[in-house]
Parts: structure tokens; sequence; C-alpha cells
């Protein structure tokens, strides 16, 4: 038994938003990672997405927590399979309060939280040193958050752009 009955809500409770949301990223959610170049290199742009069946939920968390909807394409969408949504966070800013509102709650991602957490930190002390000046990340900063990037894809499959791939890309390869 993961509760002992004296940690459940009273039956008929209702749960705050933030325990909601927190229990819907447990179990729908994702943390992610993307590369893209740029003019100074690499520019590297954290989000916070969860996917549903149920257009509802991503309406709802785009009105209360911020962010954009979408349905998936439905020209992509297989036979017998349900149509579904995204709701997202690509603001670095929000993104941060979402972080700080859900941690000490998950339990499932907790260590992808822990780890996405080491990629913002990366991340918000680059814009601290670089203020208005937009220096890129450097080699071993972009390395540093694939490989971090790596250990959160490790249930879900490493993507080409991982530390490997920018090793050769650094190296000329």
């Amino acid at each position: 038994m993961i509760f002992n009955d004296n940690e459940l809500p009273p039956t008929g409770a209702v749960l705050n938003f933030v325990d909601y949301f927190a229990g819907l990223f447990d179990g729908e959610g994702c943390f992610m990672v993307n590369f893209n170049k740029s003019k100074s290199g690499v520019s590297i742009v954290p989000r916070i997405k969860i996917t549903s069946t149920n257009r509802e939920i991503t309406e709802l968390l785009k009105e209360k927590v911020g962010g954009g909807a979408y349905p998936y394409n439905e020209k992509k969408l297989k036979v017998g399979y349900a149509l579904g949504y995204g709701w997202y966070v690509s603001s670095f800013k929000e993104i941060e309060r979402i972080v700080n509102l859900i941690d000490q709650k998950l339990i499932i991602k907790r260590d992808e939280l822990k780890i996405f957490k080491e990629i913002l930190k990366i991340i918000k002390n680059k814009r601290a040193e670089r203020g208005v000046a937009r220096k890129g990340f450097s080699k071993e900063e972009v390395l540093k958050i694939a490989e971090l990037r790596d250990k959160l894809k490790k249930r879900h499959g490493v993507g080409y752009r991982n530390r490997l791939w920018f090793e050769k890309m650094f190296s000329g390869s």
C-alpha cells in the first residue's frame, strides 16, 4: 500500500488546482529540451508539455496556467485512435513558476524534475552572465545540457541531437 489511510484526503474532499495539476503532470506530462541552431551557435528551449485525448483538460490548463493548447494534426490520425490535444509552456519565466509549484509534489517524475531543474539552472546562469549581449552557450554548456536531456529521454528513446551528436558537431566530423 502506497498511502496510509491518514495520508489520504477525506472522501469527498476537493484537491486544490496545484495538486490536481501536479497529479496530471505526473501521469501525462513531460519535460522537454529542444536544441536549434542559431546565429550565436545553439539555442536551447526548455518546454513543459501535457498531452490528453480530452480537449477540456488542455483548454483548462491554458486558462488556469497559461501557455498554449493545440490539437494534434488530424490528417495523421490513425484509424482507431482518438484525436489528441497538447498543452505546453515554453516561456522560461513561466516554466520556472510551474516547476516551483510542482516541486515536492511529483511522485513518478520526481527524478526527471531534478534533472530538468539542473538544465534550467545552467540556462538561467547563462542568461544572467550574458545580460543583453546575447552570448551563445559554450561547447561545455551545450554538451552538459545534451547529456542531461539524454537522461530525461532515457525512458522515451534518445533523440538524434544527443550529446554524441553535439560532440561530432563541435569536432567537425
